[in-house]
């Protein structure tokens, strides 16, 4: 038994059957991760090492170098990019992008294992993290004390104690960290003075502090009937304590308070973290891998109202909250499925005339749309804005398959039949061109699902959620579709000739459209579409000649037209944020940088579209900058970037500013420096010659300014910061017994400190760091008279083994793939991405650089090669996919050629469409144009499938064609009308994230509306000329064999006697 005869047979357990998806998809929905993009897993790992007190060169030669050594070992690698500062090593790996992200994690936490005794004694653990686009912070919020009766320690340990535990019980938090809190430190100020008049040397304060500073377990004794624990206890349990320590015996014991003095105080600030102005802590909540953003945010902030309640001194300002585009990306993104929705059914009702007929077609629409919510639900995919791109644009497409079958059904209720066996009858007649179109869609959508590179990672949401709504909707138009019509569509009479009663059409006559007007069918309202259709149809099959030339220049037009557009990898995604940085001059004091920023500040926060500005002044390593980051108001007119551009304006004058969007699929991590603007370009010295890349780095900057609409053009190739060496003379320390090692490690531990223990006495545990008191520190020379204790006891002037000279130092050392590199940046105004990308590329084909020097696009702009590769192959994919699905349904290997003739006309249209509305090439456009290969083919499926169907009842191929035409012309226009009115609202570019599901809307609708104009009249001209190329080669065969039999009878029958 048919399934569709199933179906009317049994309503009752087909009605059960959908209620059952409906049931599934509400709970789906319900229980279903929420978040902007898919929970994918890039692998990309970054390393970074702390080498305190360690210059830029250091890092790299004794951290950084080994490091990359060892990581491009690794299988897989595609490209280790390194950045080694003042103090730290950062070195990224990134796998090609079909590596498996936990394998790769792997790899390199065992190579990190394998080099820890290779790194310097000095240096800390390196720590490894992977990348993940969900490993930024969910939220930011900002406390504050209004009342004023905390001190600072005291609003961090009330923080970090009371706060942040209560933010990481909320269901799906991965972890609340608390930033710019004090922290405690036990300073051990050490005289100058004393340490030599006592012949005592920092190391031996050091020594002295861990050997005292331990807890060491004897293990259990039996004492009776009992195991007792023994522990030799520290001896520092207070503060107090450590004056008390024997750092050396001279006779009498000589104490750390003979020598030094014991603060309780705080570590030396790296950084000032401020909101709108004041000076706050601040609290970035992470969400776990998977969990629902919305729900997350929804949880934290209850969790903060109820801490406020219990703390009204606080004050709790939310300085981020991506959970709000995530839920306004959402809504909007359903809000144009709804919208799609309705202006789908508008299209049937117009079609139709009648409003029961309209809904019974429509009924289907929710049970495909929230059935497909179960299936993204058993296929682990979230809702996010690949998926709901994906769920609003198939709006239109779903319902075609049903438009298809029910209009049938309707036509076959008009030849006379009752509606039962019209339902049957018409769905069995469409059948193999209802599956043939939904099999063409998977077709197209499957390799976009599995295919590698970025593309795989982010699309494959979307090809995923149309083949589960595509397979749903096939389902729905053989089951439901038919159920339903055969139960609940009006009968109606038929208006003249016979009732058939065999199935066939011929008695039928008016209720059979055909192209001769004598003829055609007369329906009220819709008679002057089929007569203007049949009298273009009967002119081009009588002017074959004329009406190939002007498809083939059709055809041809299609395919010159794709240069004139330009490509970029993403549109901009406007989250209402963005970001500023100031740069000071390398060197800078933090708080000579904290007085400009405070300027900086205050010009952002008065701009009447500014909602807040998170400050955050230096960082490890780089006093000297300060980043801004600013929540543009929703009240907007024009945008983020207007916001931007105007305030880009106003602080013009300030030398060091750049701008940069924040947010998008592909701001990933980086050492470049300039990470997240515009464009980037990457300058390396393949022979490691940095004078060269000095120069070559300034030439091409200066390029850069040249072009126009590009601003806040920078490098990270700053110039060096000045530094004070001490040299050591190794052969004068050796005459008195010393060496190097010995002499840096004092130098050291008087500057910047050693870190001798850890204290856990009283109060909160802290590291307790050895150095010299900061009157003795402040001044070089003075240091320079500091006495080395030799070995032999006596005192050594170390300005007698090492001179201080001042030298310029590199601020940071930058490397791709072990090749000196030099990054600019640059942001466009004015001009779009694409359109700035085409000068670049100019530029850079024509720039002369100094010899083993090269400059090329990285950033976006490096990823956008291979994701239009893999889109293209892709493309390629399903074009072929297309063909063999197509020849397998019709058993042919020429019609389906015919049938894709349609694929080059919905290109015209799509390129023109992205053309008139200053649209360029991106991927979600791309992805639409890959969608058009099966779309297109659904057109010329319905005609091709009707004209075989009446060819093969002997119809001449001319006249099967003219007669399909007229009866296939209505489902067409429905169809496809009501897929392109269903992405009107998508075109629009309206709410959240409209910026980025425009592309992909506005492509297929301008393909969809030239390529169903166009297929109706050279789709049909193709078939006749085959078609008719074909019987007249059959007729000639035949005619050949005939002659040959009767000349092979002949002889027998001359031979017969008579």
């Amino acid at each position: 038994m048919k399934l569709w005869d199933f179906s009317i047979r049994n309503p009752v357990a087909t009605t059960m059957i959908m209620a059952a998806l409906v049931v599934l998809g509400v709970v789906s929905f319900f229980r279903m991760p929420v978040d902007l993009f898919p929970d994918i897993s890039f692998p990309i790992m970054a390393i970074t090492t702390v080498y305190p007190g360690a210059g830029p060169d250091q890092t790299q030669s004794q951290i950084t170098e080994l490091l990359e050594e060892e990581m491009s070992s690794i299988s897989g690698v595609d490209s280790i990019t390194s950045e080694s500062g003042e103090g730290y090593s950062l070195v990224i790996i990134q796998f090609t992008m079909d590596s498996n992200a936990d394998k790769a994690a792997q790899n390199v936490r065992e190579k990190l294992d394998q080099l820890r005794n290779r790194l310097p004694a000095d240096a800390m653990d390196p720590i490894l993290q992977r990348f993940d686009p969900s490993s930024t912070p969910i939220m930011i919020y900002a406390v504050t004390d209004v009342s004023g009766q905390y001190l600072p320690v005291e609003l961090g340990n009330l923080v970090k104690n009371e706060i942040q535990p209560q933010i990481q019980r909320v269901p799906g938090v991965a972890v609340a960290e608390v930033k710019g809190a004090e922290e405690r430190e036990i300073q051990v100020d050490m005289d100058m003075l004393a340490l030599q008049g006592k012949y005592v040397a920092p190391q031996q304060v050091t020594g002295a502090i861990q050997s005292y500073n331990y807890d060491i377990p004897g293990g259990p004794v039996p004492a009776g009937d009992k195991n007792v624990l023994v522990r030799t206890p520290s001896k520092i349990n207070t503060v107090e304590d450590l004056d008390q320590v024997v750092v050396s015996q001279r006779g009498a014991p000589i104490r750390i308070a003979d020598v030094a003095v014991v603060h309780d105080s705080f570590k030396e600030k790296e950084s000032y973290s401020r909101v709108n102005g004041g000076s706050a802590l601040v609290i970035n909540v992470y969400k776990q891998s998977g969990s629902n953003t919305v729900k997350v945010a929804d949880g934290v902030i209850v969790t903060v109202k109820d801490v406020e309640a219990t703390h009204p001194e606080l004050q709790f300002v939310k300085v981020a909250d991506s959970s709000t585009f995530v839920r306004e990306s959402v809504a909007d993104a359903v809000s144009d499925t709804v919208w799609g929705a309705i202006l789908a059914t508008l299209v049937v009702l117009f079609f139709f005339r009648n409003l029961r007929n309209t809904l019974i077609t429509m009924i289907g629409l929710p049970v495909i749309l929230i059935g497909t919510i179960w299936g993204l639900d058993m296929f682990g995919i979230s809702l996010n804005m690949i998926s709901l791109l994906a769920l609003a644009l198939v709006v239109g497409l779903v319902i075609d398959d049903a438009i298809v079958v029910r209009e049938n059904i309707f036509r076959w209720i008009n030849m006379g039949y009752s509606p039962r066996e019209a339902a049957s009858k018409a769905t069995a007649e469409v059948s193999l061109a209802v599956l043939a179109t939904s099999a063409t869609i998977i077709a197209v959508f499957l390799p976009i699902a599995f295919s590698s590179g970025i593309v795989g990672k982010f699309m494959r949401d979307f090809g995923m959620t149309v083949v589960i709504a595509i397979i749903i909707s096939t389902f729905e138009a053989l089951t439901l579709a038919p159920m339903i019509s055969a139960y609940f569509f009006a009968k109606k009479k038929i208006k003249a000739g016979p009732k058939p009663l065999d199935g066939e059409i011929n008695g039928a006559e008016e209720a059979e459209p055909v192209i001769d007007e004598s003829k055609g069918e007369e329906k009220k309202g819709e008679g002057w579409m089929y007569r203007t259709y049949g009298r273009l149809l009967n002119w081009m099959l009588d002017h074959k000649k004329l009406s190939v030339a002007a498809a083939t220049a059709l055809v041809a037009l299609s395919l010159l037209s794709f240069p004139f557009i330009n490509q970029t990898l993403l549109a901009d995604i406007d989250e209402g944020e963005f970001t500023a940085t100031l740069t000071m001059p390398p060197g800078t004091r933090l708080e000579v940088t904290d007085e400009h920023a405070r300027q900086v500040e205050d010009v952002l926060i008065e701009h009447p579209d500014t909602e807040s500005v998170f400050t955050t002044v230096g960082r490890q390593g780089a006093p000297e900058e300060a980043t801004f980051a600013v929540q543009v108001s929703s009240d907007a007119q024009d945008g983020t970037r207007a916001v931007m551009d105007e305030l880009r304006a106003q602080l013009a004058d300030v030398p060091g500013m750049t701008f940069q969007l924040s947010g998008g699929a592909f701001d990933f991590v980086g050492v470049s420096g300039v990470a997240g603007q515009d464009i980037v370009i990457e300058v390396k010295s393949q022979t490691g010659d940095l004078e060269a890349l000095a120069q070559g780095t300034e030439q091409t900057v200066q390029q850069l300014a040249a072009i126009p609409g590009l601003t806040d053009v920078r490098s990270n190739l700053q110039e060096g910061k000045p530094e004070m060496r001490i040299d050591v003379d190794e052969d004068r320390a050796a005459q008195f017994g010393l060496n190097p090692a010995y002499v840096g490690s004092t130098i050291r531990t008087l500057l910047t400190g050693d870190i001798a223990s850890t204290y856990r006495g009283e109060g909160p545990e802290a590291e307790i760091r050895v150095w010299l008191q900061e009157s003795d520190r402040d001044n070089l020379e003075d240091v320079l008279n500091y006495k080395l204790l030799t070995p032999t006891g006596q005192l050594v002037p170390l300005r007698n083994v090492a001179t201080l000279t001042t030298d310029i130092g590199a601020t940071s050392i930058h490397r791709i793939d072990r090749m000196a590199t030099a990054t600019i940046g640059a942001n466009f105004t004015g001009r779009s991405v694409a359109d700035v990308e085409v000068d670049l590329e100019n530029m850079l084909a024509t720039i002369q650089l100094p010899a083993g020097v090269t400059a090329e696009l990285g950033g976006q702009a490096a990823m956008e090669g291979e994701a239009f590769a893999n889109l293209y192959l892709s493309l390629l994919l399903a074009i072929t996919f297309v063909y063999m699905v197509l020849a397998s349904q019709f058993k042919s290997f020429t019609q389906p050629i015919i049938i894709m003739m349609a694929l080059p006309l919905s290109v015209i249209g799509a390129i023109l469409a992205l053309l008139l509305t200053r649209n360029p090439m991106d991927m979600t456009a791309m992805i639409g144009f890959i969608m058009l290969m099966g779309l297109a083919t659904k057109n010329s499926i319905l005609l091709v499938d009707f004209a075989n169907k009446e060819h093969e009842k002997g119809v001449p191929a001319d006249k099967a064609m003219r007669l399909a035409g007229p009866v296939r012309l209505r489902p067409i226009l429905m169809t496809a009308i009501s897929l392109i009115l269903g992405m009107v609202p998508v075109a629009l570019g309206l709410g959240a994230g409209g910026d980025f599901r425009a592309p992909m809307a506005i492509a297929v609708i301008g393909g969809m509306s030239t390529s169903t104009v166009l297929t109706l009249f050279i789709v049909p001209l193709a078939y006749v000329i085959w078609v008719n190329f074909q019987d007249r080669w059959k007729e000639r065969r035949a005619a050949k064999k005939a002659a040959k039999e009767a000349a092979e009878t002949m002889p027998e029958q001359e031979a017969a006697p008579a």
